[in-house]
């Protein structure tokens, strides 16, 4: 968590100034350069391990360009490692932390296992929360439950 935090730290330091991104992906700056203005930018992150050095890679083969798509990457690749699930939970409206915790939790609960969800606003549905995870949905949106309601009404009150 250490690491996803720091990375999250470089990604956050790379949307806010355009002049670093720029440049840690230019070839005018000697990689010496890059890496003295990766320690003396982040030096929080010398105590993190790994993270410096891979800093330095990614500047080393000018890739700061998809800094936050090979974040992405190397976080989804420790979740599979650490057995970390990955799911989307869908809402009619933004979520708290707490309520996102409290969600995270159940469905940890109910897998066995570590789950992380990324909540997505739609405001298609009407209340109530969609996770999609682990290739389901469960789906306990008002939308889906007044379609239960209609086929169950359609079909004489008889459950399908």
């Amino acid at each position: 968590e250490e690491g996803d935090q720091a990375l999250a730290l470089v990604c956050h330091a790379l949307e806010e100034s355009e002049d670093l991104r720029k440049a840690l992906c230019s070839y005018a700056f000697s990689f010496e350069e890059k890496e003295k203005a990766l320690d003396a930018l982040f030096p929080a992150l010398a105590d993190v391990p790994h993270v410096l050095p891979f800093l330095k890679i990614v500047a080393r083969n000018h890739r700061f360009g998809d800094f936050p798509a090979i974040a992405s990457s190397f976080h989804a690749m420790l979740n599979a490692d650490l057995g970390v699930k990955e799911g989307i939970a869908y809402s009619a409206f933004p979520l708290s932390e707490e309520e996102k915790a409290a969600l995270e939790e159940a469905f940890s609960r109910k897998l066995g296992a570590k789950v992380e969800l990324m909540v997505v606003t739609d405001p298609h549905l009407i209340g109530g929360v969609k996770v999609a995870l682990e290739g389901k949905v469960y789906d306990g949106t008002v939308k889906n439950r007044l379609s239960e309601l209609r086929a169950r009404l359609k079909n004489g009150g008889n459950a399908q």
